[in-house]
């Protein structure tokens, strides 16, 4: 019952300590070795390193629960935490999904694709369950094969259609042939129980009904594992010894010979027919999947980064939120603070409430902290800044959270300037810029927006609260708007249109370009 789990802490949780392989796939020509961090491929004669592949090159997720090698070279990994099956060309590396096994197995799972019948095998080793999909291979393509075993956790069908899967508690490899609708036991084994050590649990298996088996087996801990040969009709021939302190995960065949890696270390051992073993490959391969494993753990290292300065983001979010409610609504139901007015060379000029200016400092640093939060979000899902973010796909979103905050921030900084008057006309001013002036037969008004030459004034927010200390406002700016132009709403966003500043129309611009650019995909690639 606790088979899937131990697996998953031994060949994913002590592997992300020891970074070794834990998964093998063999074809005539190579042996492709994977763990969590990628792949690495040697040729099966020599033990050279042909290629190694990051999964983040395939923007594939992981951890690794499977591979198998295609005849036509391609990869299928199956994949744990989402319970995908992805077909992969290295060469390429271009990625598709080839299955969706939502609701078929759970995170721990091992694959068998038939591909003359273009049928998907799954083992769902904590549903103790085999299923057979066909194209499209999902949910609703799946035929339930075999229920009722105990702990799956390697399957292999043969040419002659049986089906052996290594039923790891109930201690036996056991075949399965085609029984009307579903699978039933044939009574052929690979028993677990031998004369050679006390280990009884199969784990994983590999070899074929004419050249014979090679059967890894754990103790109840399902952790220490033993390498055993059969013969061909299932009889424990030879215990094989492994070199002192070898961690032994996984199994393959090849021809008369057996493929073992081990969990410990980057070593991959080849065991001849004869049961002597020799260490696979050189210190190139090695120091590949070194390189895998430290570029993984680099990514996983900036993901909790992103995930940290996410979860603040949040906060700070959520706090400063909080603090702009709290403003609005004191001002609107608390006796407004007297907003100060100061009198600079015969010019009044008047300053929002001391409360709403707080509110646009908070406003601001909300438009910074929001987009940036997307980014720090894409961090925490992968850590493979370099290639995610900036990938064809993603470039727009992350031109446009880098850009667009800028006209937000602007048109923020602008929705409360200081309003003055000397009395016959009309001033406005943001910070220490100069400020803009008009005679009253040039500015144009209505009860909530003030027009001064090429600058906008809001008078009264959305609920009709004013911005400005209403006495002040009354004395020194409404007794001069009788002789002012007073437009309806329409009228006033024309004329807005028409006579808005060069900043205005590049805001405008902007973000009708980065929109277009957006929904046609016209980005450059690289």
């Amino acid at each position: 019952m606790l088979a899937g789990l131990a697996l998953h802490l031994w060949g994913d949780g002590r592997a992300s300590h020891y970074h070794g392989p834990v998964h093998l796939a063999i074809d005539q020509r190579t042996v492709l070795v994977g763990d969590s961090a990628g792949l690495v491929e040697l040729d099966v004669h020599n033990g050279e390193v042909l290629t190694q592949t990051a999964f983040a090159d395939l923007s594939v997720p992981t951890p690794l629960a499977d591979i198998q090698r295609l005849d036509n070279g391609d990869v299928l990994l199956a994949e744990a935490d989402t319970a995908s099956v992805w077909r992969c060309n290295l060469e390429r590396t271009t990625c598709e999904r080839f299955a969706d096994l939502d609701k078929v197995a759970g995170r721990f799972l091992k694959i068998h694709y038939d591909e003359s019948a273009q049928r998907l095998w799954v083992a769902a080793t904590h549903g103790h369950r085999i299923w057979r999909l066909t194209p499209p291979f999902d949910r609703a393509h799946a035929q339930l094969m075999v229920d009722g075993l105990a702990a799956p956790n390697e399957i292999w069908l043969s040419p002659q259609h049986t089906l052996w899967v290594s039923n790891t508690d109930a201690g036996a490899v056991q075949a399965f042939r085609a029984d009307g609708d579903r699978y039933v036991r044939t009574g052929r084994e690979l028993d677990g129980h031998t004369a050679f050590t006390s280990k009884r649990l199969p784990l994983d298996f590999a070899g074929n009904e004419r050249d014979g088996w090679w059967v890894l087996v754990s103790d109840l801990a399902y952790i220490a594992k033993d390498l055993i040969a059969y013969d061909a009709d299932g009889t424990p021939r030879q215990l094989i010894d492994l070199p002192a302190g070898a961690g032994p995960v996984a199994v393959e065949a090849h021809a008369m010979n057996a493929f073992v890696a081990d969990i410990d270390d980057f070593t991959l051992y080849r065991v001849a027919a004869d049961g002597s073993v020799k260490v696979f490959g050189d210190a190139t391969y090695r120091q590949r999947m070194q390189q895998l494993r430290a570029d993984h753990d680099r990514y996983r290292m900036v993901s909790w980064v992103g995930l940290a300065v996410l979860g603040v983001g949040l906060i700070g979010v959520l706090l400063v939120a909080i603090r702009a409610k709290i403003a609005m609504r004191e001002a609107a139901t608390h006796r407004p603070e007297p907003a100060p007015l100061v009198a600079e060379m015969g010019v009044y000029w008047l300053r929002p409430k001391p409360r709403l200016a707080r509110m646009q400092k908070q406003m601001t640093v909300l438009a910074l902290l929001l987009p940036l939060l997307p980014i720090f979000g894409l961090l925490a899902v992968s850590g493979d800044v370099r290639d995610l973010l900036w990938s064809p796909e993603l470039r727009p979103w992350l031109l446009g959270m880098i850009v667009l905050p800028l006209p937000l921030i602007v048109l923020i900084r602008r929705m409360l300037p200081q309003l003055g008057s000397d009395g016959q006309r009309l001033y406005v001013r943001h910070g220490t810029r100069p400020a803009s002036s008009a005679a009253l037969v040039d500015v144009r008004y209505n009860e909530r927006v003030l027009w001064i030459g090429d600058e906008f004034v809001t008078l009264r927010d959305g609920r009709g609260r004013a911005i400005y200390e209403p006495a002040h406002l009354h004395q020194h700016v409404e007794t001069l708007l009788p002789s002012a132009n007073r437009l309806g709403q329409w009228q006033m966003a024309l004329a807005m249109l028409r006579n808005g500043n060069p900043e205005s129309w590049v805001i405008f611009l902007l973000i009708l370009g980065m929109l277009a650019l957006t929904v046609t995909g016209h980005w450059p690639h690289s």
